[in-house]
């Protein structure tokens, strides 16, 4: 009976790139996802400015991103012209007025590269979603979906640069 025999080699050198792999990129999706995450931010910021839905700058105020991770502390961002929190772990923001609030968003994020954006002031929904006394006047999801392709585009290149710099 013929045998075929196969011989691999350098399955070292392939399971050492793997796990660098496994390193790399999740930190650089992170990258991407916290790159878009203030562009979202910025937006809903402006977009609440231009409706005019806040009067105290409370909401606007509030809206900050949140990330699992501390890669946030060694990027580089311009802070947004609305004074809120922009760092994991500062968890206050204050209104037009002085007045500081507390703003985590208390949520879990399922894997190292998320990040939240978002609001704990409770009229966020109602101004996003509208009651039945007022008209929606929605700032973070359209943000959100507008910056939807720029995020893919930032995730597929991350991807690629981290297998780049592993082959």
């Amino acid at each position: 009976m013929d045998r075929l025999t196969v011989r691999l080699t350098g399955d070292k050198e392939l399971r050492r790139k793997m796990l660098r792999y496994q390193t790399l990129a999740p930190q650089l999706v992170q990258d991407a996802n916290v790159a878009t995450g203030f562009e979202i931010l910025t937006d809903t910021r402006l977009s609440l400015t231009e409706q005019r839905a806040v009067d105290k700058g409370q909401l606007r105020a509030s809206y900050h991103v949140e990330t699992t991770g501390t890669r946030i502390q060694g990027l580089q961002w311009k802070k947004p012209y609305y004074n809120a929190p922009l760092m994991p772990g500062d968890g206050t923001y204050s209104d037009n007025e002085g007045r500081q609030f507390d703003g985590s968003l208390n949520v879990i994020l399922e894997s190292d590269a998320g990040v939240a954006i978002g609001t704990n002031v409770l009229h966020g929904p109602f101004n996003e979603l509208g009651t039945v006394k007022m008209d929606a006047r929605p700032h973070l999801f359209p943000s959100s979906e507008k910056a939807r392709p720029k995020l893919i585009k930032r995730q597929a290149a991350a991807m690629k640069k981290a297998a780049d710099m592993v082959s």
